[in-house]
């Protein structure tokens, strides 16, 4: 589940993924992208994590938090950095 909203220059999206417990997993490995995939089955949980993302002109530093805490966050810090790369240009590759 997402939402977003446009706040002028800015925009903002959330977003929520369920926990889940994998009881097993097979990746199909293929040179065809619309054949590559995954295979699994496991346990959805109540708990899960819900992800706040707000980017536009206003925005002048990237800050990442976890359960109130400001973090380090360096995964999250790498999709970021280069998703704002991808959008300032386009056809550079990720």
């Amino acid at each position: 589940m997402y939402t977003y909203e446009s706040e002028g220059a800015d925009f903002f999206a959330k977003a929520y993924a369920p926990g889940h417990i994998t009881g097993f997993f097979q990746i199909h490995e293929h040179n065809d992208p619309h054949r590559k995939g995954s295979t699994g089955c496991g346990i959805v949980l109540n708990g899960g994590v819900t992800t706040e993302v707000k980017v536009g002109k206003s925005v002048e530093n990237t800050e990442i938090f976890l359960n109130g805490k400001k973090v380090e966050g360096k995964t999250t810090r790498t999709v970021v950095e280069l998703s704002l790369i991808h959008i300032s240009e386009p056809t550079r590759p990720y």
